[in-house]
């Protein structure tokens, strides 16, 4: 072969090699993305937690008290004692309390006697279920709140108490088990 034909067979193959090398680099990898965000809504029209069922009540031995535990609504509750006449008479009404919600659990805490006007005469404590301070309730468990009056002295004409306990349900992501 010529040198002149080595020469241009070298230089076709080195412009082959370039083109093939530009064409490889201009058709590359192209990289995809998709990006975005994802909200979730609180629920709290989904936090629901209620009294339910029917209260009961106790008395202690002897007394003839009448004590009469009622749920008024889903969020309010009643007690009214009448007949107490001995020191140390003793009534308790217990309210069970569940939490209805679907998807969240509930915290109930801070049971707080908030009023008890004629404390002169009249002991008024609320517990929750076993003394806890705290209890932590998953969709569709219940606990109970027990709400206990005593008579600490004997009045020499009648006396009514203005009773009230509150406590707290807070909302709370729920256990998967």
């Amino acid at each position: 072969m010529s040198k002149k034909k080595k020469s241009f067979t070298l230089l076709a193959v080195l412009v082959a090699i370039l083109a093939l090398g530009i064409g490889y680099a201009a058709v590359s990898t192209i990289n995809l993305r998709i990006s975005g965000s994802a909200t979730a809504t609180g629920a709290e029209e989904g936090f629901d937690v209620k009294f339910t069922g029917t209260p009961t009540s106790t008395k202690s031995s002897g007394s003839t008290a009448t004590v009469t535990p009622a749920i008024t609504n889903d969020t309010t509750a009643s007690i009214n004692v009448t007949g107490m006449t001995k020191v140390d008479e003793e009534v308790t009404a217990t309210y069970t309390v569940l939490n209805n919600s679907e998807e969240l659990a509930a915290i109930i805490k801070n049971v707080t006697v908030s009023s008890n006007t004629e404390s002169e005469y009249f002991d008024v404590t609320a517990a929750l279920a076993g003394s806890a301070s705290t209890v932590t309730l998953q969709p569709a468990e219940t606990t109970t709140v027990t709400v206990t009056v005593k008579l600490k002295k004997l009045p020499l004409e009648d006396k009514t108490t203005t009773i009230e306990v509150t406590f707290a349900a807070d909302p709370a992501e729920k256990t998967t088990p």
